[in-house]
């Protein structure tokens, strides 16, 4: 590689796992590993969806889980962990300093450029193939992620995937607010917040006409908030003493989260037990790195698969269409097609993703800050905590 031009040198590097050297990397594997699972879920169920629509499944198979939400939730429980340590030395720093105009714009740099460009894409898309055009209202709103009830009667941004994020950015102006605080108050702070709004929304129901044809009332007030509770309690508890004699234990370790995964996906519709299971996979996938220890060339390529989670997430719905088409055109046959569908859609989607976030993702990130920032160099925090991406 050394031959090679520098940028693709850099790619490569980061593609290996080359790059992860230091501590705070190390420290945080497990939870890039943990973002690359949730976003294979949410490939994994679009792909499944893709087969009932195309005949080789009935939709009722007991293996055709629906685990793209709880991976999308997964994500939300990672950013209110993640966020809680990428502030450690915001917590009250804010009223002396640029703290939370810094923290805004890491987010928006984040976020936003990505998002916006696939934007785009889906709109030229439909255009293009369905002839449909989104109203200028509906995509500022989209790109303001403030929350809407479309024309399919959908609380869903023009580019249908986006309705995570508008979770993502709420959590962040709460979490924004919360910075003027030390840590510990401003944890309650943000844990206080969404459970106001959580017991609104139990308190009014699902009934979208019960908040006063308020859209953003209705979505922020909904059970999907729990996660990113359960996310900033999995970063809060004192657990580091236990954790450390089960860190001896990697087999053991490993196991629990795996079990808590497993335990979350049975009752992802009981959202108080999956938030729960959430906050017991995050925090022992952040703490403990069994799986790289176990695995550690496996535990390299998920964790790059982690770092191109937003990517996969952002772009699988691109390339999965024509994958389904494809196989739905070589064979007929339901086993054939649903195991052909599943190679090929993951590892088109995969590399996909792969090309994109290290060609197109990570260069916009990094054009966005130098532009949001200027000159100031960032001093809390490593890259890795503060990659904070979403679903």
């Amino acid at each position: 590689m050394a031959g090679g031009s520098p940028r693709f040198s850099r790619a490569w590097s980061a593609f290996t796992g080359g790059a992860a050297t230091d501590a705070a990397s190390q420290r945080l594997i497990g939870i890039q590993i943990l973002r690359a699972l949730a976003a294979l879920m949410v490939v994994y169920s679009h792909l499944m969806a893709r087969n009932v629509n195309r005949g080789f499944l009935h939709g009722n198979e007991w293996w055709n889980v629906d685990l793209g939400h709880f991976g999308v939730c997964i994500f939300f429980a990672i950013s209110g962990y993640v966020m809680v340590h990428a502030s450690a030395r915001t917590f009250a720093a804010a009223r002396k300093g640029p703290g939370v105009a810094l923290f805004l714009k890491r987010r928006i740099a984040r976020i936003c450029p990505l998002y916006y460009l696939t934007t785009v894409a889906a709109i030229g898309m439909a255009a293009a193939v369905h002839g449909e055009a989104a109203s200028m209202g509906d995509i500022v709103r989209s790109l303001l992620f403030i929350p809407y009830l479309n024309e399919s009667g959908l609380y869903q941004p023009v580019y249908s995937l986006g309705w995570s994020l508008n979770y993502e950015m709420f959590f962040y102006l709460v979490m924004a607010t919360a910075l003027f605080l030390p840590r510990t108050p401003a944890i309650l702070f943000v844990i206080a917040v969404i459970g106001a709004l959580l017991a609104c929304g139990m308190a009014l129901g699902s009934d979208p006409g019960a908040y006063g044809g308020s859209a953003a009332a209705y979505v922020f007030t909904r059970p999907e908030m729990f996660y990113f509770v359960a996310g900033v309690c999995a970063a809060a508890l004192p657990l580091r003493s236990v954790e450390r004699r089960i860190g001896a234990l990697p087999w053991l370790a490993l196991g629990g989260a795996a079990a808590g995964l497993a335990l979350a996906c049975a009752f992802q519709h009981v959202e108080w037990a999956s938030a729960l299971f959430s906050l017991v996979v995050v925090r022992a996938a952040a703490y403990h790195i069994a799986f790289a220890r176990l695995w550690p060339h496996a535990a390299r390529l998920l964790s790059f698969l982690g770092d191109a989670s937003y990517s996969l997430y952002l772009t699988h719905s691109f390339v999965l269409g024509p994958v389904s088409i494809l196989v739905a055109k070589t064979t007929s046959e339901p086993v054939l097609g649903v195991v052909a569908s599943l190679v090929i859609g993951l590892a088109v989607a995969i590399v996909t993703a792969s090309i994109v976030y290290l060609f197109i993702e990570k260069p916009l990130v990094n054009g966005a800050t130098r532009l949001l920032q200027g000159r100031r160099r960032e001093t809390a925090g490593t890259d890795a905590e503060l990659q904070g991406k979403p679903a």
